[in-house]
Parts: C-alpha cells; sequence; structure tokens
C-alpha cells in the first residue's frame, strides 16, 4: 500500500513510457507479430487506490492504444476474487490454475477468430 497507493493515486504516464511502447506495438507490425493488449487481474483493494482521475486516464490511454493500433484488449482485473491473489496483483497458485480454465475458455476463443494466434 505505501508503495502502490501514492503512484495510482495520481497517475500519470512518462512520455519515455508511451514512445517506447508505441515503437514497439509499431515493430510488431511491421514484423507481422501479433499483439494482444491484457490487464490483469488486481485485487479490489488495489482497484480501491485508483483515483476517479487515474482510472480515467489509464482508462483512455488504454482506448487510445487499442485504436491507435487496432488491437484487441481484454479487460480482466476483476476477473478473480480476492483469494485466488497472493497479494493485491499475484495470482496465487489456485487462483493460476482458475485463471487459466477461465482464460482458455472465453479470452483465447476469441483471439483465435481475430486471427492474432497462430
Amino acid at each position: 500500500h505505501a508503495y502502490y497507493a501514492p503512484m495510482l493515486a495520481d497517475w500519470k504516464l512518462h512520455a519515455d513510457s508511451d514512445r517506447a511502447l508505441h515503437e514497439l506495438l509499431d515493430l510488431c507490425r511491421a514484423e507481422k507479430l501479433p499483439v494482444t493488449l491484457l490487464m490483469m487481474p488486481e485485487s479490489s483493494e488495489l482497484r480501491g487506490w485508483y483515483s476517479d482521475g487515474t482510472r480515467q486516464r489509464f482508462d483512455a490511454y488504454l482506448r487510445n492504444l487499442r485504436e491507435t493500433h487496432q488491437l484487441p484488449l481484454f479487460d480482466l482485473r476483476d476477473w478473480m476474487t480476492d483469494d485466488h491473489l497472493s497479494d493485491t496483483f499475484h495470482l496465487s497458485r489456485e487462483g493460476a490454475i482458475v485463471f487459466t480454465e477461465r482464460f482458455g475458455r472465453e479470452v483465447l476463443p476469441k483471439v483465435r477468430v481475430r486471427g492474432n494466434m497462430p
């Protein structure tokens, strides 16, 4: 909490990070490497540390990435219950099993349909 809460209360993307991610996504497109954006599970506690402004900025940034690079985006932040996380954002062993099974059922078929998986 002491480390992440202040950061998430007033998150702003650094220009160097934004540029590096766009360069990576441009390279993937040039090399015909498929990319899918995933927002991985977070605990309810961690999701509570985001300020409204941070959430709006971050979600707008994700929408921009998705639209600019025409990428599928799956927001899985609320997929798992807190008891499936070993801390605020790492899956427990059981959580990883539950997540992987659900991911296989609900996400992979959609990604394959879009032609983003071999």
